[in-house]
C-alpha cells in the first residue's frame, strides 16, 4: 500500500445518480469506481454504471461533497 492509500484518499466510490438531459427528463443510474481526494471536500472519481434505460455509462471527473454535485463528462459504451 503507498503512503497516499495508507491515509485514506483511495478507495471505492458507489452512488445512485440522478441527471438532466437537454430535453429536462431525468435519467438515474447506478455506479461504481474509484475515488481519489483533491484535498477537503473534492474527489476525482472514475465509475461505470447502469443508467434506467440499460445502457452502460462510463463516468470521469469531479464531485464536490459540500454541494453533491458531480462536473466531467459521461460517455454511454453501448
Amino acid at each position: 500500500m503507498s503512503p497516499m492509500e495508507a491515509k485514506g484518499t483511495t478507495g471505492p466510490y458507489m452512488a445512485k445518480a440522478r441527471a438532466f438531459r437537454p430535453d429536462s427528463s431525468l435519467m438515474e443510474a447506478k455506479i461504481q469506481g474509484a475515488r481519489k481526494a483533491l484535498g477537503k471536500h473534492r474527489w476525482e472519481v472514475k465509475t461505470i454504471g447502469v443508467n434506467t434505460e440499460g445502457k452502460s455509462t462510463f463516468s470521469v471527473g469531479v464531485v464536490e461533497l459540500a454541494t453533491m454535485s458531480f462536473t466531467g463528462s459521461v460517455y454511454n459504451l453501448d
